[in-house]
């Protein structure tokens, strides 16, 4: 089952749910119209209303950051609306719409707790990116110049301009792949890691990307590419993946990623060609110059493995599902 499906389930059960709890109250509270269609219609709204509240009001887009006034102005819009289109849509008195309002509310808190930390955690895990071992197409926190050999972006670390005032960042274009180390803008805006729901309900196929923990380190989390399956020999050779003597093509939604034996100016790596133990997978980083992945630890057991990130959901302008 898709990452988007389960996500769409959830939030059909928090609708069918919350909506039962306003029409249980707007029975309670006598009011006119208790139907369980109009409770669903002013759920609807009252999710919309919110959504809309939080990208348009409380978030600039511009900075990628929430301003205070906008959140509090949300907060209020979310709390307040559901008793509007209560009234409106339900009739009543005031008082009566009001305790209906209240049940309405008391069942949302308790639902979304129930699901948020009930549910949720056995089929979702979410992962914020801290490296750039899947640049350009998972990025931590970064800076955005112009590509040397294409035009497109070129996406640094927003750390590299510190680390490598001399020489240029390090940094790789989304577009042709291509890695380089090049001044960094002046004054750059720096842009907010992405957030990327992991489906915990599907096994991992080659060119998947996996959130896994750290094989020297498992209080740490990392997300890679899946190169190699669960008994295969692998082998890096000239910027691809062969798997049991057969060249491995990338789907074209990837990008014309290359493979690297090794990192530079990092020599160890584990030897190639590799047979993989039946509960190990191989994977790499997009990003070349940059993954810290099984080129270096070898095969990742199964039971290491979190589960396939499937959409980059936060940033709102990098929102996307992964190839």
């Amino acid at each position: 089952m898709s990452i988007l499906t389960l996500v769409a389930l959830v939030l059909v059960v928090f609708l069918v749910l919350a909506a039962l709890c306003l029409r249980q109250g707007a029975k309670w509270a006598k009011l006119r119209h208790p139907h369980f269609l109009l409770a669903v219609l002013v759920t609807i709204l009252s999710l919309c209303v919110g959504v809309i509240a939080w990208s348009a009001i409380a978030y600039d887009s511009r900075i990628e950051t929430f301003r205070p006034g906008g959140v509090f102005i949300a907060v209020l819009l979310m709390v307040f609306s559901p008793w509007l289109f209560i009234r409106l849509l339900c009739g009543g008195p005031i008082l009566r719409s009001m305790f209906a309002w209240l049940v309405f509310l008391a069942g949302e808190v308790v639902i979304g707790l129930a699901l948020l930390f009930g549910v949720i955690p056995m089929l979702l895990d979410a992962y914020r990116v801290i490296d750039e071992s899947m640049a350009p197409t998972i990025r931590s926190g970064h800076i955005l110049a112009e590509c040397p050999r294409c035009g497109a972006e070129f996406v640094m670390s927003e750390l590299a301009p510190d680390r490598h005032a001399k020489e240029g960042a390090p940094g790789i274009c989304e577009r042709c792949f291509h890695t380089d180390r090049i001044e960094s803008p002046f004054r750059p805006q720096k842009h907010l890691p992405d957030l990327v729901l992991c489906n915990k309900t599907v096994a991992p196929k080659r060119w998947d990307v996996v959130l896994f923990r750290d094989p020297l380190d498992s209080k740490l989390f990392k997300i890679d590419r899946v190169v190699g399956l669960p008994g295969e020999e692998l082998e890096i050779r000239d910027g691809a993946v062969w798997v049991n003597g057969t060249k491995q093509t990338p789907p074209s939604t990837i990008g014309p990623v290359t493979y690297a034996i090794h990192l530079p100016p990092l020599g160890a790596y584990a030897k190639l060609p590799l047979r993989l133990e039946p509960d190990q997978f191989y994977v790499l980083g997009d990003n070349p110059e940059s993954a810290f992945d099984s080129r270096f630890w070898g095969g990742l057991a199964r039971t290491e493995i979190v589960g396939v990130a499937d959409v980059i959901c936060w940033p709102p302008r990098r929102w996307r599902v992964l190839p």
